[in-house]
Parts: structure tokens; C-alpha cells; sequence
């Protein structure tokens, strides 16, 4: 569980990570790109991507100062069907040993939705929330196999799946 105070980028600094996926409805290229991504590389984070609503994403891409798209990290827009991609969800992938952290709040990948607004956030581990790892393992898996729900490309939430 997140301690009061605590922030994303904190609980990102208190491990090691091999890899990152972020899912939003809205997003800060700017922001990810001059926050969260450093934090990301100094804890030794190889790999990022964020899955992000399409109407999300496309807002995204007016932000002149991002520039590292497609370079240092994949954003893929997902597609529903009648409706939006809302979920917050991050899976941080341990680099070593099993002791992944999954984050769930309320918080777009912006930075009101990381520090500005007032939201949840719970920060948890597979040693002690093994039902909450499972749950996302199952959305996961939802998520690829749903047909009303499209994405140019489901490989990193079905390693999520996969790994959760």
C-alpha cells in the first residue's frame, strides 16, 4: 500500500525495473518525457510503453517538446469499441526476481494526474496482494482478447498478462 505522501515517481526510485507499462486516458508526452522517463532510466528501465485512449494519444501528439516518441519509449493507442480506455494502471517489472510493483490509482500520465490533483494510488506487491495480481493479470488478458477493444499492437499488455 502507498504510503500518504507517496508518489509515483517515488515508488518508481524505491526499485530496480527492467520494464514499464503505463496505461491512461490522457497523457503529458511532455511530462513523461522530463519526468517519469528519467526517473525510469536512473532505476535502470530498458523498456516503457503506454497504452493510452486514442482520443488521449491523439490530443497528446500537439505537445511541440516531445520529441522522444517511438525512440525512448512506444505509446499505443487503444480503441473501444462504444466507449473509452479510462484504466491507470503500472506494472514495473523487477530486474531482478519476481517482486514486480503494480500501481492502480486515479491519476492520468499527466502532471496534475501525478501530483497536482488530489487522487488514489495503491502500491502493491505480489508477495502480499497475490488476488490483486491475479486481477490484473485477468484484465490484461481481457484487454488483448476483447474484440471491442483494439490496439495496434497487444504484445506488451499480454507480456503484462503473462508476467503478472
Amino acid at each position: 500500500m502507498a504510503e500518504q505522501g507517496e508518489s509515483i515517481l517515488s515508488l518508481i526510485d524505491s526499485g530496480d525495473w527492467s520494464s514499464a507499462l503505463f496505461t491512461t486516458f490522457t497523457l503529458s508526452l511532455t511530462y513523461l518525457e522530463s519526468h517519469v522517463l528519467p526517473h525510469l532510466r536512473k532505476r535502470g528501465c530498458q523498456r516503457l510503453t503506454v497504452l493510452s485512449d486514442v482520443a488521449g494519444y491523439r490530443d497528446s501528439l500537439m505537445e511541440q517538446r516531445a520529441r522522444s516518441i517511438g525512440r525512448d519509449y512506444s505509446v499505443v493507442p487503444v480503441h473501444v469499441q462504444g466507449g473509452i480506455f479510462h484504466p491507470k494502471v503500472v506494472h514495473l517489472r523487477a530486474r531482478e526476481g519476481d517482486e514486480d510493483l503494480l500501481l492502480v490509482g486515479s491519476g492520468n500520465l499527466t502532471y496534475p494526474g501525478h501530483g497536482g490533483n488530489v487522487e488514489v494510488l495503491e502500491a502493491l506487491v505480489p508477495s502480499r496482494h497475490a488476488v490483486a495480481f491475479q486481477q490484473a493479470a485477468d484484465f490484461f488478458d481481457l484487454l488483448v482478447a476483447t474484440s471491442r477493444i483494439s490496439m495496434a499492437d497487444p504484445a506488451a499488455a499480454a507480456e503484462a498478462a503473462t508476467r503478472l
